[in-house]
């Protein structure tokens, strides 16, 4: 995983496991993987970032009810990001795609997300005034 740390431009499946479930949650890193990851570990830590996604609020409800779990991290695509050539995000349609198709049984992500606008599109929007 050494090596994948440093990818950008990926979509990853962290998959959490108690004695009783295992979860799963779809994300998407445009900086590198381990800087998302560092996001992730500060949410599963700081009580103040317990609900910033899906992922950290199931750790905080194992952590609460004292359940021990595993968490697993598998980087499942590569894609490219916003593009202003083309208007297109690849990396948040592919997300949104991955999201769509998953067993809703075990998925953690919800809903909302399918609906969010693409936020790499932002630093293109502000560099045309700048």
């Amino acid at each position: 995983m050494s090596r994948a740390m440093h990818l950008r431009n990926i979509i990853y499946k962290a998959t959490i496991t108690t004695a009783n479930e295992t979860k799963k949650y779809i994300g998407l890193a445009a900086t590198t993987f381990k800087a998302r990851y560092a996001n992730h570990k500060a949410s599963f830590t700081d009580k103040n970032k317990r609900h910033s996604t899906e992922i950290s609020k199931y750790v905080w409800k194992q952590k609460d009810n004292k359940t021990p779990y595993t968490i697993s991290w598998k980087i499942i695509k590569r894609a490219k990001p916003y593009s202003p050539r083309n208007g297109k995000c690849n990396l948040c349609l592919w997300e949104k795609l991955l999201i769509t198709t998953a067993d809703k049984t075990t998925l953690l992500n919800s809903r909302s997300e399918l609906v969010s606008t693409c936020r790499h599109k932002k630093k293109f929007l502000l560099s045309e005034y700048g």
